[in-house]
């Protein structure tokens, strides 16, 4: 309904130009390659249910969201199976179906985002080539119309092609109108099925061959032929009219034709021509529109038309595609007769006087028309043969005209449309002109009345503030008070304005907002009169620059003013932007409203309380109830380069507002301006991560490994007017607590995300304040192994088992211990009890001797208690030096070993040699081990000097690879056999050789007979 209102209005206001009623100014915007269209000629568009706009070209197909266009080739894998498209539709599942004209047609389903394919390869089709395909949703099937090889149907619950070939001849276009299916042919006009052949039906010259069929809402059957019409047929197929549009009054056979046609909501049919561009139907005329000014021409094929839901019109051309959107055609332009070689023509003011006569001044000069059939006209105004910039104008009550130029005010007549200088009676003597040659221009007008008396107050930007009083032909400056010597009258004024209360306002670019007032010491009529055409009036002053409360707050460049509500006023400023301004607040007056524009010139207000602002990007509105700010720039229909103040009101169009530019002006109706209501459809349609392309991961579970942890988003808002002010919000759950802005940013970025699991939420709001629903996306960053569960399990059963196995290992040590402990008091039990109880033997026999007074044998037994006492001394030193832990290495042990020797064999007159290798000296050795080598060692050494007869023993400890090697080797007889036996059946071997394999060693005994004996012991 909106965008019925926005046409209805454009015909409203043609109605008003009477002489003019067909004539039309129609903004379209563009879009090329620059734009990342792929290829300049578009062939079809459409829109699906999701939003996206897609565009088929004859070099890919497009996705459209209103910002960026998405392209698919074929050169890529599930994608299109050509590049040339021809058509494009839609089902009730809304699949997208795509023709080629190489490879058949396919379907595309944006949920899985799969393409497939169906070609006279892999399916019954008849040919490869498709010109129409058309959905009909009464027979749920397809129908396929083919170049040169007939029509076919595609069932769409089997999802295949029928084989039966329904014609064999060439069909550009079917068409369904309550259940029945149209079809359009080479020499076959416009046909039922049944009547489907060449032949089958006689034909007549006129729309013998259809390029288009299009059924409007009414369900009237309109076409466009190989001839210079637009067709309108009936259901029987019967051609009941035709509209010629190419102004021969006869149809021809050659030429320009209609191609493709499309309905706007409100009745007009939408053309497109071979080479002409558009043309427009009025289907209540039943005529084309003529004197429609687009604002880019298109001279191209116009291939395909397409109207979507909110009224906007897709043009597919040859070179490029083309959009109407009525929401940005609310802005219209007039562009003035500016005489060629002016460059510089700044349209200032427009003033259009109750009789009609429309005037517009400039930079360069005047335009005028006398009524609004009339075009304008160039009016150059020269003063003192000098031509004149014209910056101001305005009407008194009085009904004169009087215009300010860049040296003087001039009054303008508007029934001769000539112009005088304004004269000044100094004492009635003479008459001069009022004229200033100053390099300044009288920038504004306005009117004042003071005690009776009309005063038309002039501004001279840079000097001074003038005032005109007609009534006594007398010309004022204004300065202020004697009084007032601290507060000094703004010389560069901007504004000059009067509010509904008569109090006059001043807007300065240096002191701000200003407040002058005439007192009762202001008598016009005492000014005393003097020859100079100036005379001196002082004014009250009264200046609003700074809050009192706060030295900081400074307002020094005013632009603009306007009535707010309740003695309030709005001003717009160069730096501050918007401010609401209330007097009565001394402390605090000024309220400041912070748009992202803050230098912002003209304002004006609706009748609504809506702020009009022009600004340098275009036109900003204000809802002061709601508070939304709206920017109305190029990507609106507003003119580039826009500036000043709004005009003069139009007394026949109160709510219109108009604003210049270079060369002309637009204009609008400020009360009627459309909303658009059009709401944010959302999806997430591109995924990087770590700067790499991965959309496909879309559409499916977002599963991904914590070092690919920076992300990137964009979202598809599905908004096509003015897409670039949307605002965009996001949230990402457990990492952000609100909703965070994007601005317009389609974008989102999150960077060094941790491991987790989210959930992307994001929403858009347009700059009519239309809020889209949330959309989703869900995604997992797996952690690293050593932060997973699993891994934790695994950790908790490894510390479990490694303190098990240490609990044991100390359980094992504990027992290891007190076997030792147990062996050592075994030991020492077995030999010190048993040479302890030998002792005590001896010593009872000994002292039985003594009493029977035999002093060699009981110096025999004492002599024995004596080698039984050393025996217990030198087990108890061994084994006390055994358990300490400090004898622990190998250079402890060999030092006690080569103590011993020294000891044993040396009293036994047997030289040895005993070497250590230094690799060994700080290893290591357990208690348990260094005693039972030492006491193998002892053994050894008891053995040799006792049975070996020898002069010499060589000791060794070696390392070898990974193990110690010990050695003990003597130069003696070796085991004599007569020993062998008692070698052998005694202790001392076998004694060896147990303690070698409790610690682990490999024990060799090498004794050939007479050449000395060998032990090596080889600990691992």
């Amino acid at each position: 309904m909106r965008n019925r209102a926005a046409l209805l209005f454009l015909l409203a206001f043609l109605l008003q130009l009477k002489g003019k009623a067909d004539s039309l100014n129609i903004y379209l915007n563009y879009f090329s390659v620059q734009e990342g269209l792929s290829e300049y000629q578009t062939t079809c568009v459409i829109k699906d249910k999701y939003g996206f706009i897609w565009v088929g070209t004859k070099d890919g197909l497009n996705r459209f969201d209103g910002r960026t266009f998405h392209v698919f080739k074929a050169t890529t894998s599930n994608s299109i199976p050509g590049n040339y498209i021809t058509c494009l539709s839609l089902d009730g599942d809304s699949l997208l179906w795509i023709g080629t004209t190489s490879n058949g047609f396919c379907s595309y389903d944006f949920a899985t985002q799969k393409f497939t394919h169906y070609n006279t390869t892999n399916s019954k089709l008849n040919a490869d080539y498709i010109n129409d395909i058309t959905y009909d949703s009464y027979s749920n099937c397809l129908w396929i119309a083919m170049n040169n090889s007939g029509l076919q149907k595609f069932d769409l619950e089997k999802k295949q092609v029928i084989p039966e070939l329904v014609s064999i001849n060439t069909y550009y276009t079917v068409a369904i109108l309550d259940s029945t299916p149209y079809f359009g042919g080479i020499i076959e006009s416009l046909k039922l099925q049944k009547d489907l052949g060449r032949f089958k039906k006689p034909m007549k010259d006129t729309a013998s061959t259809l390029n288009t069929i299009y059924i409007d809402r009414e369900g009237n059957i309109w076409c466009g032929a190989w001839d210079n019409a637009l067709h309108l047929f009936n259901k029987n197929t019967e051609r009941v009219n035709s509209f010629i549009f190419d102004g021969s009054g006869k149809l021809k056979l050659s030429g320009e034709e209609i191609i493709s046609i499309s309905e706007d909501k409100d009745n007009l049919l939408w053309c497109g021509t071979k080479n002409s561009g558009i043309l427009i139907f009025d289907k209540k005329k039943k005529a084309f529109l003529h004197s429609i000014a687009f604002s880019r021409n298109i001279t191209s094929r116009i291939n395909s038309i397409y109207t979507d839901d909110f009224n906007r019109i897709w043009i597919a051309s040859n070179e490029g595609l083309f959009e109407y959107d009525p929401l940005l055609n609310q802005f219209n332009t007039e562009l003035m007769p500016v005489p060629e070689g002016l460059k510089s023509c700044h349209v200032v003011d427009r003033l259009i006087t109750n009789e009609g006569l429309d005037l517009v001044i400039s930079k360069c000069g005047m335009f005028y028309r006398k009524n609004i059939k009339e075009k304008y006209r160039y009016l150059e105004i020269v003063y003192r043969d000098e031509k004149q910039e014209l910056n101001s104008i305005m009407q008194s009550e009085s009904g004169k005209i009087y215009i300010g130029t860049n040296r003087t005010v001039l009054e303008f007549d508007p029934h001769t449309l000539s112009y005088k200088t304004i004269q000044s009676n100094i004492q009635g003597k003479f008459k001069t002109s009022f004229y200033f040659a100053g390099a300044t221009v009288v920038n504004n007008l306005v009117e004042y009345t003071y005690k009776d008396s009309p005063l038309i107050l002039a501004s001279f930007y840079g000097m001074f503030i003038s005032v005109i009083d007609n009534k006594r032909n007398s010309i004022y400056f204004l300065i202020h008070k004697k009084n007032h010597q601290n507060i000094i009258l703004e010389n560069l004024v901007r504004k000059l304005w009067v509010d509904s209360k008569k109090n006059i306002w001043i807007c300065g670019s240096s002191m701000g907002l200003s407040q002058i007032y005439f007192d009762s010491t202001s008598k016009f009529e005492e000014v005393p009169s003097n020859d100079t055409l100036f005379s001196e009036m002082q004014i009250g002053i009264k200046q609003w620059n700074k809050a009192q409360s706060d030295s900081k707050i400074q307002i020094k460049n005013v632009y603009d003013i306007t009535d707010a509500d309740s003695g309030r006023y709005w001003m717009t400023t160069q730096g501050n932007g918007l401010v609401l301004f209330n007097p009565a607040h001394k402390q605090n007056p000024f309220t400041f409203i912070n748009p992202d524009i803050t230098s912002i010139a003209g304002i004006s207000k609706s009748s609504d309380s809506v702020l009009w602002m022009i600004t340098s990007s275009g036109i900003l509105r204000y809802q002061t109830k709601s508070g939304i700010f709206k920017m109305f720039d190029a990507n609106s229909g507003v003119r580039e380069k826009i500036g000043g103040y709004f005009f003069n009101k139009n007394p026949f169009k109160p709510n219109e507002m108009a604003v210049g530019f270079n060369g002309g002006y637009i204009h609008f109706n400020a009360d009627s301006m459309l909303p658009s209501l059009e709401k944010p459809v959302l999806y997430i349609t591109k995924l990087w991560v770590m700067d790499n392309i991965a959309d496909s991961l879309l559409i499916s579970d977002i599963r991904l490994n914590y070092k690919n942890n920076f992300l990137k988003f964009y979202v598809s808002s599905n908004i096509y007017t003015q897409n670039n002010q949307i605002t965009y919000y996001y949230r990402l759950n457990g990492i952000d607590k609100s909703w965070r802005s994007n601005d317009d940013n389609p974008v989102i970025n999150y960077t060094n995300l941790p491991h987790g699991t989210y959930d992307l939420e994001v929403k858009a709001v347009t700059n009519d304040n239309i809020e889209s629903d949330i959309r989703r996306l869900h995604f997992v960053i797996t952690p690293p192994f050593y932060l997973t569960y699993w891994f934790y399990t695994i950790l908790i059963i490894a510390i479990s088992s490694i303190i098990y196995l240490l609990y044991r290992m100390r359980i094992n040590q504990i027992l290891r211990v007190q076997e030792v402990r147990n062996n050592l008091a075994r030991d020492l039990h077995d030999d010190i009890g048993s040479t302890l109880g030998s002792i005590h033997l001896y010593s009872q026999i000994a002292k039985s001797k003594l009493s029977e007074k035999d002093p060699i044998e009981t110096q025999n037994i004492l002599d024995r208690i004596k080698v039984f006492s050393e025996e217990i001394i030198e087990k108890t030193g061994d084994t006390i030096w055994a358990v300490k832990a400090k004898n622990d290495n190998y250079s402890d042990l060999s030092l006690r070993m080569e103590s011993y020797a020294a000891s044993i064999l040396g009293e036994a007159n047997i030289n040895f040699n005993f070497e250590t290798d230094e690799k060994i000296l700080d290893n290591k050795l357990t208690m348990t081990a260094r005693k039972n080598l030492f006491l193998i060692f002892k053994e050894a050494i008891h053995n040799i000097v006792k049975y070996a007869n020898c002069t010499f023993v060589d000791i060794s400890l070696t390392r070898t690879g990974n193990k110690t090697v010990f050695r003990i080797a003597d130069n003696g007889c070796g085991i004599c056999s007569e020993k062998k036996g008692h070698y052998f059946s005694g202790n001392g071997l076998k004694n060896m050789q147990t303690r070698a394999e409790e610690i682990g060693a490999d024990f060799v005994l090498t004794s050939p007979a007479g050449q000395g004996t060998e032990i090596l012991i080889t600990i691992h």
